[in-house]
């Protein structure tokens, strides 16, 4: 049976049974991984710096939330630009404090 995978595609790999770590705690899929080979069983995968072999049926595809991401970016924008702005207004506060009312020297009797 041909599977629908082919160089380049993000995959997420089977997490394989951990004896030391109780099953129903540990994730089912690892990745994503990057397919930079391929043939009708197997599947050369780039994982974390590593290159793994792994049958295909041990693959699926890993499919990015295009919508999300760029949800993040502009929130990640927005609260950047909402620091940058507190972080003015409290300098401004900081300078014209120190300028009206600098703390007082030692007390001289």
């Amino acid at each position: 049976m041909p599977h629908p995978f082919k160089i380049g595609d993000k995959v997420l790999i089977a997490n394989e049974f951990d004896t030391t770590k109780n099953p129903k705690l540990v994730p089912n899929w690892k990745g994503p991984g990057k397919i930079i080979d391929i043939n009708d069983t197997n599947s050369k995968i780039k994982f974390k710096n590593k290159i793994k072999v792994l049958n295909v049926a041990k693959l699926k595809h890993f499919y990015e939330n295009v919508e999300k991401s760029a949800e993040n970016d502009s929130e990640a924008e927005d609260f950047n630009q909402h620091s940058e702005k507190a972080l003015q207004t409290i300098m401004t506060f900081l300078i014209k404090r120190t300028v009206k009312d600098p703390s007082p020297g030692p007390r001289q009797n």
